[in-house]
């Protein structure tokens, strides 16, 4: 072996780096040829050549730079060129960054640097990197420091996956509590701002025609103004807005330079843009929203930049969509709370299967329970102990039935409360849920209180009853009127007349029943009644305020019109200074009612009874269960008519 190889032992092996070592020419380095490099020297460049680990030399007031295959990949476009030069010209856009540890190293003390922050300028852009490396000073012959040895690994991709993730905890932390979704986003815009330094960021909702983007609040840094609006997509760019609607992301690291940018200038003026970032979600084929963030000055993005945001931005629209769900949800519930409460509609929801029950306040107050037995949880409820024991049997057997089909059921039963002892109806409907095997699995009913309608109901099959039998009471009425005014009257003419007047004194006492519907009347109301035809004054009626029940009524007036009818053709009402007293009176549980003519020309017993007569005397007799006087005096007929009442007949008011 030459003594020249032997002088370039040391740089044997090394890869691509030994081969260029051996093969540079050192004429023009700070660093001379390596024969001339002292020991010291030597011994380092071999022991970094053949380390696959990422290492450089800087040797020499210089600092002449060397390094090996691992750190070649850290230099980026700097390599091959760095070979051998100052150390300050190949890493001069960290320069500044990196001197003072230098310095330290070159002092003789060696540095440690864990995850150093340094913005570099190796693949034709800025881009900010992490760094863990060591500066150890190393000794030449003499003993001084003659350079100094560097062990580094980046560390970006580990800083940036624990920067991601602190990025997703933050997201998950500060959107998670919102309910309001404008908080919702204007946190998100905060976080996008503070995260990535930008100098102001917005979430910006799109319409269904995807021509206009909505931003409610945006975040800033101080530095810009504030951009909450309105905004055309188009205004920006055919190229931006079309490749936004396809969700593609938009980068503009410089808006003047840019040709996405160049032909919208001025609206990126009118919002103060220098770079920018817009990050589009396109949810079932539609751009629903934009994360936009800015900077006032140029700016080169980053993947993992946009990766975060566009993270956010599907974050964000998921937390938006919850709170307007959760926020439609809560206002749902309030609503179906409060027609509960108005309806006094119960609901009772039944898990079958883990036996958790749930019931509202409504069912609670429903079902007579206390007001604190509806909380989730619960496993019990005595509910076939409530029904009334006339319905339990078949409510029962009906529940098992609609257990056994599932689905739909609709039933109506009475219950005791517990709290009143009160009987009530119920009306339960609801549905049986079941699995994949025909199992009931749960069970969901809503339930009203129906007992007034139950009663209703009975009122009114009562009422159509009772209004069957007064039909036909009142059918026989007429037909009787119509048989004896037919048999009595002197002529058909006069028969039809006495006939209308009848059917409407008729009329008019069922005009006073329905009012009061058909539970009687009082007897002014029927005096006033009969009256009525014959004008103001002429009837001089007084009597306490006693009430009658239908039929009474019905045979009383019939007996007034009658009276009235005699008294104008043949008594005091025929002539102009006649007059009719009528007085009424309660004794002895049932009524008197006197009926006196004054007046009028004298008054003689009739030759013949006529119908009016017989249907006084006893036909209202008979129907009324007492007794009717009718007398008649040379001053005036008097009639006497003595009625028998119900029980509490004389003492009711009307």
């Amino acid at each position: 072996m030459s003594g020249q190889a032997a002088r370039h032992d040391f740089l044997l092996g090394g890869g691509e780096m030994g081969e260029r070592l051996r093969a540079h020419d050192w004429s023009a380095s700070p660093l001379g040829p390596p024969e001339a490099w002292p020991q010291s020297l030597r011994t380092a460049v071999s022991i970094m050549l053949n380390s696959g680990h990422p290492m450089f030399v800087a040797w020499g007031p210089e600092l002449g730079f060397l390094y090996n295959d691992a750190y070649s990949q850290i230099l980026g476009d700097k390599h091959p060129a760095a070979l051998g030069r100052r150390f300050e010209d190949v890493w001069s856009d960290i320069w500044s960054d990196i001197w003072p540890l230098i310095e330290t190293a070159l002092a003789g003390e060696s540095t440690w640097s864990e995850d150093l922050l340094l913005r570099m300028f190796r693949h034709g852009f800025w881009e900010d990197t992490w760094w863990t490396f060591s500066y150890s000073p190393v000794r030449d012959e003499s003993g001084a420091v003659g350079g100094m040895f560097c062990a580094c690994t980046e560390t970006t991709a580990k800083v940036m996956g624990e920067r991601r993730l602190k990025f997703q905890l933050a997201i998950a932390e500060r959107l998670r509590p919102l309910t309001d979704p404008r908080a919702i986003k204007m946190a998100a815009a905060r976080l996008a701002g503070e995260t990535l330094g930008l100098g102001r960021a917005g979430f910006a909702e799109v319409d269904p025609s995807e021509a206009w983007a909505t931003i409610e609040d945006d975040w800033i840094d101080g530095g810009m103004g504030g951009f909450a609006g309105v905004y055309r997509l188009d205004d920006f760019g055919a190229e931006m807005a079309g490749a936004l609607r396809a969700g593609r992301v938009s980068r503009i690291d410089d808006v003047r330079t840019d040709p996405v940018s160049s032909g919208s200038i001025d609206a990126y003026a009118g919002i103060g843009v220098g770079a920018m970032i817009a990050v589009p979600l396109i949810k079932l084929g539609r751009l629903v929203a934009i994360m936009a963030a800015h900077m006032a000055g140029p700016r080169q993005w980053t993947d993992e930049e946009q990766s975060m945001l566009q993270e956010l931005v599907e974050r964000t629209w998921s937390g938006v969509q919850r709170a307007r769900t959760e926020t439609n949800l809560r206002e749902n519930e309030e609503r179906l709370r409060l027609v509960q409460a108005a309806g006094g509609i119960g609901s009772f929801d039944w898990d079958m299967v883990t036996g958790r029950i749930h019931r509202s306040p409504e069912y609670l107050a429903l079902q007579g329970l206390p007001a604190d037995g509806g909380e989730a949880g619960r496993y019990t409820d005595d509910w076939a102990q409530r029904l009334h024991p006339d319905d339990r049997d078949r409510v029962l057997a009906a529940f098992e039935e609609d257990r056994a089909r599932t689905g739909p059921f609709d039933r109506e039963y009475r219950i005791v409360r517990p709290d009143t002892g009160e009987t009530r109806w119920i009306h339960n409907r609801g549905r049986i849920d079941a699995d994949a095997a025909g199992r009931a699995i749960r069970l969901l009913s809503v339930q009203t209180d129906i007992t007034q309608r139950k009663r209703d109901e009975a009122r009114q099959r009562l009422l159509i009853n009772e209004l069957n039998h007064r039909v036909k009471n009142t059918l026989a009425t007429i037909q009787s009127i119509a048989t004896q005014t037919l048999r009595s009257a002197a002529s058909l003419e006069r028969a039809r007349q006495d006939f209308e007047d009848r059917l409407m004194a008729l009329s008019r006492t069922h005009d006073i029943l329905t009012r009061h519907t058909w539970e009687g009347a009082t007897v002014g109301e029927i005096v006033a009644a009969a009256a009525e035809p014959y004008g103001p004054g002429l009837w001089d009626a007084r009597g306490p305020d006693l009430h009658l029940p239908p039929q009474t009524a019905l045979s009383i007036a019939m007996a007034l019109h009658e009276l009235g009818t005699n008294a104008v053709k043949y008594g005091a009402l025929s002539v102009p200074e006649g007059r009719v007293e009528v007085r009424w009176t309660a004794r002895d549980g049932g009524l008197v009612l006197t009926w006196r003519e004054r007046g009028g020309p004298p008054v003689a017993p009739p030759t013949r009874q006529g119908f009016g007569s017989r249907l006084i005397q006893r036909g209202l007799a008979r129907e009324l269960g007492g007794e009717v006087r009718l007398a008649f005096e040379p001053a005036g007929v008097t009639c006497e008519i003595v009625a028998s009442l119900p029980d509490d007949g004389a003492a009711r008011r009307g």
